[in-house]
């Protein structure tokens, strides 16, 4: 096995977990690329698809849950810098 592979697999639920958790977060990167990783690590029966899916499922209720705090705590400056940043 390739030691990038054997390192993805060794790693594969906290690499997932972050990747999705920067990408819910707003930094602009894709996820697709591991989600399809994932589904062929599961597939070849490498990573169980339920972790996986428990690993998504907390990225993005820990990034939900950051951007509902900051919505309520600073909501208007918060949409401001949003926009401002989307244009």
């Amino acid at each position: 096995m390739p030691i990038a592979l054997a390192f993805f697999v060794h790693y594969a639920y906290l690499i997932v977990f972050l990747w999705v958790l920067v990408e819910q977060v707003g930094i602009p990167i894709q996820a697709s690329r591991f989600y399809s990783l994932q589904g062929t690590l599961s597939a070849t029966h490498t990573v169980s698809h339920l972790y996986v899916v428990i690993a998504v499922l907390l990225a993005c209720l820990i990034a939900d849950t950051i951007w509902f705090a900051l919505g309520r705590r600073f909501g208007n400056s918060v949409l401001k810098l949003l926009c401002r940043l989307s244009f």
